[in-house]
């Protein structure tokens, strides 16, 4: 029987109850993964979306030269650009563009308002706060019946140069109080009607900031789009994972097996050491532990012509060597180990393994006790004989 296996046997025997456990809660484990992968994998609750729709509203920009220069010529429309020259273009023709789209059907009347909004704002530690603000009109429509992916469109015109200028205007009359000018055109829309079958009663604000740099421009015309669900709760029983369907059996089959096992060595004693393998595990242990101390060579015959001292343990005869300044001495099959000091041979025989449990370690005793004896009545003739020193 092999130095690991009487080891695995040693820690069974010692831990028994724990490994027990173990295999229980790992039966548990696999029992539990089995049946929720089986027979009651469970339900799954997700979010359906039943129905949606949308409204999006979209800014469109232009800006005619109106003013001699080298670039452009006169009655040049720029369109769509991120940067206006307010000397040549000054003034922006655009559209606020409004539609929506639904997942079914709709009809909704749709009212567009267009304001001009001009303040001056100060950041401060609470938010955002008004110096001053205006609103100019810019137009309006209104517009019934509107079908989905049917646009509104709503034009607009802004002089930005007489904007800019009204509004230093404005903080002179205001004695210049400080704070940053904001200037954007606002639409209003409001919508009412039916989409995907449910009455709609609704006001959505868009906005595009104007914005000043020197004696240029910019309008940001982003379109901006808002989303509307009607959703319901959906179960569907859940799709087991693979270490659910295949791993559970698997843990539990295993952990059973295992436990079974375990069980039936602990009731035909199998797991007990008997006397001689804890002193052959014994044994291996002292051998790997006191590796350095030991030497294999053929033992000299005059480790059979010595009076023998035999050592309890590897370890006992190995701390004797240390303590002596010698080494242990190993036949080559490792099966006899001995230190030869002051005309004696202290020897140690590993036990070979086997036996019942409760047995005693005997395997290589015997033949030791009888050389022993043998040697008894050779060392009582031979007392009176001088010692020989080895030095050794």
């Amino acid at each position: 029987m092999g130095h690991m296996w009487l080891r695995v046997r040693a820690v069974l025997d010692d831990w028994f109850a724990v490994a027990v456990l173990a295999l229980l809660i790992v039966s548990v484990a696999g029992g539990w993964l089995t049946y929720t992968g089986h027979v009651d994998p469970g339900m799954t609750t997700e979010r359906e979306t039943v129905s949606a729709w949308e409204t999006n509203g979209t800014f469109t920009h232009a800006a005619v030269v109106s003013a001699e220069n080298p670039v452009y010529d006169v009655g040049t429309e720029l369109r769509g650009e991120s940067l206006y020259l307010d000397s040549i273009a000054p003034v922006v023709d655009g559209s606020f563009v409004f539609r929506y789209a639904a997942t079914e059907s709709g009809t909704i009347d749709v009212s567009v308002d267009q304001h001009l909004r001009k303040r001056k704002v100060v950041e401060r530690g609470t938010g955002t706060v008004t110096v001053w603000e205006t609103m100019e009109p810019l137009g309006n429509r209104s517009v019934g019946g509107v079908e989905p992916d049917s646009p509104v469109r709503v034009p607009f015109t802004v002089n930005v140069t007489e904007e800019r200028n009204e509004s230093g205007q404005i903080d002179d009359r205001l004695d210049n109080p400080p704070g940053e000018l904001r200037v954007a055109v606002v639409a209003t829309a409001t919508l009412s009607g039916t989409v995907n079958g449910r009455s709609v009663e609704q006001t959505v604000t868009y906005e595009m900031p104007v914005e000043f740099d020197g004696g240029t421009y910019s309008l940001n015309g982003t379109a901006a789009t808002d989303r509307h669900e009607r959703t319901r709760v959906v179960e569907s029983p859940r799709d087991p994972s693979p270490v659910q369907r295949a791993g559970g059996p698997a843990v539990l089959g295993l952990a059973l097996l295992g436990l079974g096992g375990l069980l039936a060595s602990r009731t035909r004693n199998e797991l007990s050491l008997t006397e001689t393998e804890r002193a052959r595990l014994a044994f291996e242990s002292d051998r790997e532990s006191f590796g350095e101390w030991i030497h294999t060579f053929d033992l000299p015959a005059v480790a059979e012509e010595r009076p023998r001292v035999e050592a309890a343990t590897l370890g006992d005869l190995v701390d004797f060597a240390i303590d002596t300044d010698n080494s242990v001495l190993a036949d080559p099959d490792g099966e006899r180990y001995v230190v030869l000091h002051d005309g004696h041979c202290y020897v140690y025989e590993p036990p070979t393994t086997g036996g019942a449990p409760g047995e005693r370690a005997t395997s290589g005793g015997d033949g030791i006790a009888g050389r022993l004896r043998s040697l008894a009545g050779r060392s009582e003739s031979s007392a009176r004989e001088p010692i020989e020193e080895d030095g050794e």
